[in-house]
């Protein structure tokens, strides 16, 4: 029973884990792409000066 508990605990613990870890990947994937967009409209700015 109690191995029954533990394996339930680790795995609801990995699950919770990986769905973290993804929100950060996806919030991270976010703010590359904000500062790649800020990034080519600074260079464009400067083409254009």
């Amino acid at each position: 029973m109690l191995e029954n508990q533990n394996r339930f605990l680790d795995d609801e613990f990995r699950r919770q884990l990986d769905k973290i870890v993804q929100e950060k990947n996806d919030q991270i994937n976010g703010l590359i792409r904000i500062i790649d967009q800020a990034s080519l409209q600074s260079t464009q700015i400067k083409t254009s000066i």
